[in-house]
């Protein structure tokens, strides 16, 4: 396929070659990248040389990786044999070494930054768009007209790179204020945090406190109550005891009046049956004197008579 422009790189620059043959690619600037232009079973160095005989520019992707490497100068030094235009695309800041430097110092080159910017892209087509139209690339001339059109492109870079930086300090303006922002938004987001972490402390300390207070109420009424039962408990079984001890003090005075009854009783009792002996002597010793038979009848009324008073008494005990 027949192409425009042979773009020479280094294989750590493989993604800077891509987007540029690709930014060219779609201007319809036929490219010719290795290896994807590489045709199957064809040599590898006589595919790289039919390509760049077959160029009309000669694009180089100048970084520290292609300055010094030797697939790269032959590359070039092939390019400038042919009388074929050289555009280097500086990527970084890399001194020229003197191999590289003895086929291109002479030519003016484009510096881009990585990664890549559109504008660096657009400026790099336009530029390989008016070597093309130029009839007398190949032939070598025009070489005065050329450079006057570098010169104005080099000034509409300038222009372009003024503008950008303006836009960039713009941006970085922008991004340093929004940074500000969000940081005082961070700032007040952790002092709120920090207000609600200690109000909520403080809240949580509030109810410990009258958890604590609540706990130690219910502590002293429950040791309250308990005194009371104790002392209510300590009452009754005093008067328990007090009623016990009159019980007692009544049984045991009833007991007595019970002992004493009896005893009063008894001695009546034989106070009586003394005094009916005594009766009875005297009548005995009456009745001496009579005639014996007519002395029973009073005998027997006086042993009656004893007997009369002891039931009279087994009676007056018998209730208590």
């Amino acid at each position: 396929m027949a192409h425009d422009v042979f773009i020479s790189y280094s294989s750590p620059d493989r993604a800077v070659a891509e987007a540029v043959c690709a930014a060219l690619e779609s201007t319809h600037i036929q490219c010719w990248l290795a290896p994807r232009n590489v045709s199957v079973g064809k040599v590898w160095v006589e595919a790289i040389v039919d390509a760049i005989d077959e160029s009309r520019i000669f694009l180089l992707v100048l970084s520290a990786s292609s300055n010094t490497s030797p697939q790269v100068i032959r590359e070039v030094e092939r390019a400038a044999s042919q009388d074929i235009t050289i555009v280097p695309l500086r990527i970084d800041d890399t001194s020229m070494s003197k191999g590289m430097g003895f086929f291109i110092s002479r030519h003016q080159w484009l510096n881009v930054q990585i990664p890549l910017r559109q504008q660096d892209l657009d400026e790099l087509t336009r530029t390989v768009r008016l070597l093309l139209e130029d009839k007398s690339l190949k032939s070598g001339q025009g070489t005065r007209q050329v450079a006057a059109e570098k010169a104005r492109q080099d000034d509409e870079s300038a222009r372009q790179a003024r503008e950008s930086a303006d836009q960039a300090r713009q941006e970085a303006e922008k991004v340093r204020l929004a940074r500000e922002a969000e940081e005082k938004a961070r700032k007040e987001a952790e002092q709120l945090a920090r207000e609600k972490e200690e109000k909520e402390a403080a809240e949580r300390l509030r109810r410990q406190a009258e958890e604590k207070q609540k706990a130690e109420a219910e502590e002293k009424a429950r040791q309250e109550a308990s005194r009371l039962a104790k002392v209510k408990e300590q009452q009754a079984a005093r008067e328990a005891g007090v009623l016990a001890r009159q019980k007692a003090e009544e049984t045991r005075k009833a007991k007595e009046a019970e002992d004493k009854a009896r005893k009063e009783t008894e001695r009546l009792a034989r106070s009586k049956e003394q005094q009916e002996a005594r009766q009875a002597a005297v009548l005995a010793r009456q009745q001496a004197k009579i005639v014996p038979g007519e002395a029973v009848v009073p005998v027997q009324k006086i042993a009656k008579s004893a007997w009369f008073w002891i039931a009279v008494a087994l009676l007056l005990l018998a209730p208590l």
